[in-house]
């Protein structure tokens, strides 16, 4: 059993840690056009975010809008031409990993 050359495999990177909290893109390369669905859990399984693209062939991203998102720790799981990645996800407490928000900056 050969493995497949690079540019034959799909490829699906990791998301920017931490995650900034209004949109992250999530890096891949398709060796040729697809139907891409990823959905966003939460740590405790609830979907937080489901949506199909379709993509061409080579270098592209999947954009993830976290606007709703709270601050956490989630799992996303991306399908692609039957296949399954997994990829986690950091959303900090106030955008940069400090949890004192704007309060704890004026007042600290």
């Amino acid at each position: 059993m050969g493995s497949r050359p690079i540019k034959e495999q799909i490829l699906i990177g990791e998301f920017p840690d931490p995650a900034q909290p209004v949109q992250t893109a999530l890096p891949c390369y398709l060796p040729e056009a697809a139907q891409v669905s990823i959905i966003v859990q939460d740590e405790i399984g609830r979907a937080r975010f489901n949506k199909t693209y379709h993509l061409p062939e080579g270098e592209g991203e999947i954009a993830v809008d976290l606007s709703t998102f709270t601050p956490g720790n989630y799992n996303a799981w991306v399908e692609v031409s039957s296949k399954t990645f997994i990829r986690s996800l950091t959303i900090p407490e106030n955008g940069n990993g400090n949890s004192r928000g704007w309060l704890g900056k004026l007042f600290g």
